[in-house]
């Protein structure tokens, strides 16, 4: 109470109510608002507070009106991606509200045919879209993938070219996002590269590529290579490259494989078979360094190395076929020959030629087409005597002399008429010897504008020593040759002498001579029954023969053509029995003589100077000691007894007897012959 209590409860109600007025105290806190379906999740960078400072949470809310989605574009619009690819990511950005907000929910991919890349006739387009049939398949937008994901296997699609499309929903609105080219594999679309059929070589580790659809869809390929150590080929899985779309690079490990078939399994998503190819791995393959022929020449010539495998070529139409492969240092050269005429090639023009091997593959060439080069034709040859008749006629008219007069006519076939300044080369089939005739020297004449007359000795040019087959060409004046054309074959004939034949046919003859080694056989008949085979090294002057047929000739084989039989017309000069007599060695050996100087004729003529006459060679015996001859006149100087025969070896031999019961009939010792064929039979003293 007191007179004051109500204005002191009027203070205090006053201070009351002033003391519940005061300022208050809080702390605002932006939060993101992460939408999920129908319910906010808010995400804050601080705990709230419930006291002062109180928190205030502040968040964004949708705005209300129409949607304006974001513009999603495919990274890579113009890739084509493997439909049925476990883990295929279908690469898109642009969006940034696609990946991180429920806003784009709902999303599938609307898959059909693509009718612009199938080729038409390939896709049948039915159902009830206007590309085709249609299967939608679910996706999500996968921000740590970057693009869109499938949300589970994808079912079977159509083989070939498909175009996905991304649709789904906005908020509440439809939505279609970008459009993306897929690939459905299709059984037997891969094969082997035109180029590289013939590609594996064994011994190596060979590029293989093969050529498909779309690269993406292969999942391996694997090989089957047949080793060289193992029975069976074994599967061995490939590393491949893709440098195009369509192509596959792989590598095949071929270093110790044996050539023979090799096999490709090439395995796809979504295909439970592989495509199966086949090839064939070869030895190493020929390599061309070109082909180089004159125009209107029926014969090329291709450089390069392993040319034996080549089967054929063709060059412009015309197919060379091989002839003759040479090795000249280290490599191949191999002469083809032209199954029809060449004259056509222009020598301006660039050419290839397709080389086909024998185990198949075809290899290119490089053309050089030279200009024509001068030919020329062998007309006729004979060979000019001197006047004096040969003993030996020569069987075959390839045949030629040397020591005769070769002439033989050529004509000019490219060009028509036979230039002037041209020569002509004669040279052996080996080139050991050659000649050059032309018409400065007069080894040439013209006959006409295109015929030209050739005349040599062949001793004279090459010497006696020339022999064996010998051929002709053409030499222009710039260097081009023509052909060889086969001209003969030179001969060296022996200096037959004499044959001298006891009067009895059916005792053999001495044929006597010079250069008789020349010979390799003479015979009675052509057929060469009972021959007297001559040896190479033969020295001697005179052989033993058989007794000629009525018709007194006989047959011979010279050594430098020994295929043809030649005929050997000489006179026969009768023996005489008395000179058969006086031929006969003596009946006793003489014991040998120490000194050089001849024995004496007889016991009763010790005359050491008295002249003696070379003991003839028994018939059947070679002449490898003194040449046989006719008894000389007594002035005859004596020929040395020979000091290695085992009859001069006693000092105190004494002579031997004389043949002849004629002491005036010089006699000398015999001397052992070098060699004692007995290739017919002894004449007897009586015939």
């Amino acid at each position: 109470g007191g007179m004051y209590s109500a204005y002191v409860g009027a203070i205090v109600d006053t201070a009351k109510i002033l003391g519940s007025l005061h300022t208050a105290h809080f702390q605002y806190i932006p939060a993101l608002a992460l939408p999920t379906t129908d319910t906010l999740n808010l995400r804050l960078n601080m705990p709230p507070s419930f006291r002062n400072p109180k928190s205030v949470v502040v968040i964004a809310l949708p705005p209300i009106g129409p949607t304006h989605p974001e513009a999603l574009y495919a990274l890579s619009p113009s890739d084509n991606y493997c439909a049925p690819k476990p883990g295929l990511v279908l690469p898109a950005g642009g969006a940034p509200l696609v990946f991180a907000t429920p806003l784009a929910h709902n999303l599938f991919l609307r898959v059909h045919p693509d009718a612009v890349a199938n080729a038409a006739g390939e896709v049948t387009l039915t159902g009830t879209a206007e590309h085709g049939p249609v299967i939608d398949v679910p996706v999500r937008a996968e921000a740590t993938e970057g693009g869109l994901v499938f949300d589970a296997p994808v079912p079977p699609l159509p083989a070939g070219n498909l175009i996905g499309e991304l649709r789904g929903k906005w908020g509440f609105d439809d939505w279609e996002g970008p459009s993306f080219h897929l690939y459905s594999p299709q059984p037997g679309k891969w094969a082997i590269a035109p180029g590289d059929q013939s590609a594996l070589v064994v011994g190596r580790e060979d590029t293989l590529h093969m050529v498909g659809e779309s690269a993406e869809c292969v999942e391996r390929v694997q090989a089957r290579v047949q080793a060289q150590a193992a029975s069976a080929a074994e599967p061995v899985t490939l590393a491949f490259t893709t440098p195009k779309p369509d192509t596959l690079q792989m590598k095949v490990p071929l270093k110790d494989s044996a050539p023979g078939p090799v096999s490709f399994d090439v395995y796809q998503y979504g295909l439970d078979k592989p495509d199966q190819l086949k090839m064939f791995a070869y030895d190493e393959a020929a390599s061309l360094h070109g082909l180089t022929l004159s125009a209107g020449d029926s014969e090329a010539l291709l450089k390069g190395t392993r040319l034996d495998e080549v089967a054929q070529a063709k060059l412009h139409g015309i197919v060379l076929k091989p002839a003759t492969l040479n090795r000249v240092e280290d490599m191949d050269q191999l002469v083809l020959k032209a199954g029809s005429s060449t004259a056509g090639l222009d020598p301006d023009k660039d050419y290839t030629a397709e080389v086909e091997l024998k185990d198949g593959r075809q290899l290119k060439a490089q053309v050089t087409v030279e200009p024509p080069r001068p030919q020329l034709m062998l007309l006729s040859k004979g060979v000019q005597s001197d006047g004096t008749p040969s003993l030996v006629q020569l069987g075959s008219p390839d045949d030629l002399p040397v020591d005769g007069h070769l002439v033989f006519f050529v004509k000019s076939t490219s060009p028509a008429s036979f230039p002037r300044d041209e020569k002509i080369e004669i040279a052996a089939a080996d080139s050991s010897f050659h000649t050059l005739l032309d018409l400065n020297d007069g080894s040439l004449l013209l006959e006409d504008a295109k015929t030209a007359e050739a005349s040599m000795q062949p001793k004279a040019r090459f010497g006696f020593s020339a022999f064996g087959p010998v051929r002709v060409r053409a030499v222009a004046a710039d260097g081009q040759t023509s052909d060889w054309v086969p001209l003969g074959t030179l001969v060296r004939v022996p200096g037959f002498k004499e044959l001298r034949c006891p009067r009895s046919t059916t005792k053999p003859c001495t044929l006597s001579g010079t250069n008789l080694f020349l010979a390799s056989a003479v015979a009675a008949t052509p057929q060469f029954d009972s021959a007297t085979q001559i040896p190479p090294e033969f020295t001697g002057t005179e052989l033993v023969v058989p007794h000629p047929a009525a018709n007194g000739e006989l047959y011979v084989k010279l050594r430098d053509d020994p295929s043809t039989v030649q005929t050997l017309a000489l006179p026969i000069t009768p023996i005489t029995p008395a000179e058969k007599k006086a031929e006969l060695p003596a009946t006793e050996p003489a014991p040998p003589v120490p000194t050089p100087a001849p024995a004496a004729g007889s016991a009763n003529a010790p005359d050491n100077n008295a002249p003696s006459t070379p003991p003839a060679a028994e018939p059947g015996t070679s002449g490898s000691g003194p040449e046989k001859a006719s008894p000389p006149p007594p002035d005859t100087t004596p020929p040395q007894s020979n000091t290695n025969s085992p009859n001069s070896t006693s000092p105190d031999a004494p002579s031997p007897k004389a043949a002849s019961p004629d002491d005036n009939t010089p006699v000398s010792t015999p001397t052992m012959p070098a060699k004692q064929p007995t290739t017919a039979p002894a004449a007897s003293p009586a015939s």
